[in-house]
């Protein structure tokens, strides 16, 4: 008689085909939360822009924080990876956004 809330969710995204994007977004903020922690000065120069494609979107304030993200890139994975109890992220892409990180 009672669902979990949880399976009521899954089934109105999956009929209303919003899976995808509700899966992107909860990526996206893990990925916010394990960067800000992990890696709180990295986190001041970026922004988790989105996710698509098995790949997470990050921009970035300048070159060397790009590549300290590079650097870091199979760590930085594994970790949000470890939190989603899946592997959904297969590679970071950065974008340089000198301006705003908005």
């Amino acid at each position: 008689m009672f669902e979990r809330i949880q399976d009521l969710i899954t089934f109105t995204a999956n009929k209303e085909g919003i899976k995808r994007q509700l899966d992107a977004a909860l990526i996206c903020s893990i990925a916010r939360e394990v960067i800000e922690s992990d890696y709180p000065k990295l986190s001041d120069y970026s922004t988790v822009r989105f996710f698509k494609n098995n790949t997470l979107y990050i921009g970035t304030k300048n070159s060397i924080v790009s590549q300290e993200f590079l650097y870091k890139q199979a760590e930085i994975i594994d970790l949000i990876n470890q939190r989603l109890d899946s592997n959904p992220i297969q590679k970071l892409s950065l974008t340089l956004n000198r301006n705003s990180l908005d």
